[in-house]
């Protein structure tokens, strides 16, 4: 007689309201299965986890370490939601994958391409460029990030979403700038070569991909290492999170050695046109439909005009971050930045390792219609679950 695994569970809402949230369970089915005196090891396809509340199955993703589903739906602050989660030990039978609903990453060789039932989401380029970069990024109702861009505002290093390592200082390995040449003011332009990855994953819930990286000085020297976990998450049609760790071992490098979370919108969520200076407006014109700049704790948003409607850029600093929170600097031309700290960060000793962790947050809008400053919440406290015991149910 086949047994199935029934693990109930509580999940604790928190004192905000949530929106389609994500939330996870650290649970090793193997160990469970075993503590339960049987021999046989976990079918990954078996895996479930259903919402009490209205009997139907969730969107679920097993990987290392534990589970994650969307609690779909909205989540009163203060609220207690019921899941169960059933696995057994059957062989999985074969047959073809159901790829409904299923967050992709395709490796095309120079970039990643992140989709959903077909539709794109991000492009992330790490072959052939100074440094690796998401871009184009799409938003419910289009791009919300610019390219590579040649013209009279001079910031051609501006786009879509990146990681940048050093400042423009003359001391210093420059990761900011994209030259060759050398320029006043501005250090060596050095490059973040990727290395490989070590795993592309792809899920109901997000797909990741970790990522090695060198950092090159102009001669070709290798003066840093860094790993690179992102996670690609699309909770429903008008949202989508693109979540960032790196580890950054110590530059063996002068100056400041600052590492900075940045983003450049797309070209219509712009405030000013800085390539259109006048001598009453130096910073650029106002544009006729301007976007709009929202801030708060830890996070900014960048929203406008896109092909088919008004969508928002936030990016988000992270409480085990040192120094948090860092409010990012928006400038009105489409560059916000400013969550950037300089090695050695927190206790990180000599020869050690910093770590970082940033989100950024597209989604339908301005800021208020996103909701970002209650997606700000839900990522800095993100709601608890608590496993109940486990139960065992024969099946004929």
């Amino acid at each position: 007689m086949s047994k199935t695994f029934v693990l109930p569970v509580e999940v604790y809402i928190g004192p905000i309201e949530r929106v389609n949230g994500i939330v996870s369970l650290q649970v090793d089915c193997d160990n469970l299965i075993w503590h339960a005196g049987y021999n046989g090891k976990l079918n990954p396809a078996s895996v479930t986890v259903t919402d009490m509340r209205t009997g139907n199955s969730v969107r679920s993703q097993l990987s290392p370490g534990g589970i994650t589903w969307l609690m779909e739906g909205k989540s009163e602050a203060g609220d207690v939601r019921l899941y169960e989660i059933r696995f057994d030990t059957e062989q999985p039978r074969e047959g073809k994958l159901n790829s409904k609903d299923l967050v992709i990453l395709t490796d095309f060789g120079t970039e990643l391409v992140a989709t959903i039932n077909e539709t794109e989401l991000c492009r992330y380029k790490y072959r052939e460029v100074w440094k690796p970069f998401f871009h184009p990024v799409h938003g419910p109702d289009g791009i919300v990030t610019r390219g590579e861009v040649f013209d009279n505002e001079g910031h051609p290093f501006h786009h879509g979403i990146w990681m940048a390592y050093g400042t423009m200082e003359a001391e210093g390995t420059n990761m900011w700038s994209e030259s060759g040449l050398v320029q006043p003011r501005r250090g060596m332009t050095g490059r973040m070569e990727h290395e490989t990855f070590e795993l592309i994953r792809y899920g109901r819930v997000f797909a990741e991909f970790r990522e090695r990286l060198i950092y090159r000085k102009p001669d070709g020297y290798p003066f840093a290492r860094e790993h690179r976990s992102v996670r690609i998450y699309r909770p429903d049609a008008n949202t989508q999170y693109i979540d960032w760790q790196v580890r950054l071992e110590e530059p063996d490098d002068k100056g400041p050695r600052t590492m900075t979370f940045s983003a450049r919108v797309a070209p219509s969520m712009r405030v000013r046109d800085l390539s259109n200076r006048t001598p009453e407006h130096p910073m650029g014109i106002p544009l006729q439909n301007p976007g709009r700049i929202a801030k708060g704790e830890g996070w900014a948003d960048f929203s406008g005009p896109v092909e088919r409607g008004w969508n928002g850029l936030a990016l988000f600093d992270h409480p085990d971050n040192p120094d948090y929170p860092k409010e990012p600097f928006a400038n009105e031309y489409g560059t916000f930045t400013g969550l950037g700290r300089p090695y050695p960060v927190s206790s990180a000793a000599r020869g050690g390792v910093a770590e970082l962790r940033y989100r950024a947050y597209i989604h339908a809008g301005d800021a208020d219609e996103g909701r970002v400053a209650q997606v700000m919440m839900e990522y800095t406290h993100p709601a608890v679950a608590v496993a109940g015991k486990l139960q065992i149910i024969d099946r004929n």
